[in-house]
């Protein structure tokens, strides 16, 4: 469990989080972390041999939009989405790199 997780475990009544914000907070290449009011958690990247990091933030926050407008929990939506950003780093581009 890393810093951000402990520290939202052991504060979950922090004011944003009492009114329903959330946060997911990315870790480069150790992953990410996030917490709402109700839960956090962390999950780490997949390793892989990156080639062009360029489309990877968007491809991170497209798949976890894409994931939660098709009603994904959030817990998935946060593991789906390191995956399909460390795929796209597999490969050269930035549109062309994105995973379909």
């Amino acid at each position: 469990m890393d810093s951000l997780t402990r520290l939202v475990a052991k504060e979950p009544t922090s004011a944003p989080l009492r009114h329903g914000v959330g946060a997911i907070v990315t870790l480069g290449v150790t992953g990410l972390a996030w917490a709402t009011g109700e839960s956090s958690g962390s999950c780490a990247a997949p390793v892989v041999t990156a080639v062009d990091t360029v489309a990877g933030p968007n491809c991170l926050n497209g798949g976890i939009a894409a994931e939660l407008s098709r009603r994904a929990s959030l817990e998935h939506a946060v593991e789906f989405a390191p995956r399909a950003a460390a795929l796209s780093a597999t490969r050269p581009g930035a549109v062309a790199s994105l995973p379909t």
